[in-house]
């Protein structure tokens, strides 16, 4: 399993919205109370760590990088 680093200060015009609607589009977040803990997670530490499978880490990257995140593989 692999972690994705994603920081307020690297994203700054970043809708998290958006950004954890692809992982649970991908299924690696899977319900709204995860959605709302990831959201209040980056409120209060202005970050977030999300595992991602291996078998989704590549499709997810490119997404992320289609969207312009800047991200940070852990």
């Amino acid at each position: 399993m692999k972690k994705i680093l994603i920081k307020r200060s690297e994203n700054k015009s970043l809708i998290l919205l958006k950004v954890l609607s692809l992982f649970r589009d991908r299924d690696i977040i899977h319900s709204l109370q995860e959605v709302s803990e990831y959201m209040k997670a980056y409120e209060k530490d202005d970050q977030i760590i999300v595992d991602c499978k291996m078998s989704e880490f590549t499709t997810t990257i490119k997404e992320l990088e289609e969207e312009n995140v800047n991200y940070e593989i852990l």
